[in-house]
């Protein structure tokens, strides 16, 4: 009996798992299909997102895609991610699963929707962006009709 040496690899340099889908291990399968990240961020898809940022400001306003919510968007790696996500993976890397219903929050300290400014965000989990959003009066009973 031989062994079959055509088992597929994780497309991922220097992880030498075999891979499920995707051409990626189930590490790094996991990792893209939560933050659309591997490892490593192309040089060409930073370029791309900054451009879209108009940094002329204290907030660094987004001016690409938008989402009915108010929040940008921008299709990162193939996935549709909310712009000020994007931001703070490419300053800090990817953003830890978290553990609740919703994963971890990426939230604004300006709260400027459109904000993509690294600085003025923050993780948190759902209760701290709720207990944020009702601190600072954002909730939609806590403003005058």
């Amino acid at each position: 009996m031989t062994l079959n040496n055509s088992i597929r690899r994780c497309s991922v340099d220097g992880c030498d798992s075999p891979h499920i889908a995707k051409s990626y291990c189930s590490k790094h399968y996991q990792r893209w299909s939560k933050t659309g990240l591997t490892d490593l961020i192309a040089p060409s898809m930073t370029e791309r997102f900054w451009k879209k940022a108009d940094k002329s400001g204290d907030c660094w306003l987004w001016t690409g895609s938008k989402m009915s919510s108010g929040y940008g968007s921008f299709n990162f790696y193939g996935n549709v991610q909310l712009a000020h996500r994007v931001s703070w993976i490419l300053k800090y890397g990817p953003i830890p699963i978290g553990y609740d219903f919703h994963g971890t929050c990426v939230l604004h300290k300006c709260d400027t929707k459109l904000c993509v400014n690294p600085d003025h965000l923050f993780l948190g989990t759902n209760a701290d962006n709720v207990a944020d959003m009702l601190a600072k009066g954002r909730a939609w009973w806590q403003k005058p009709h």
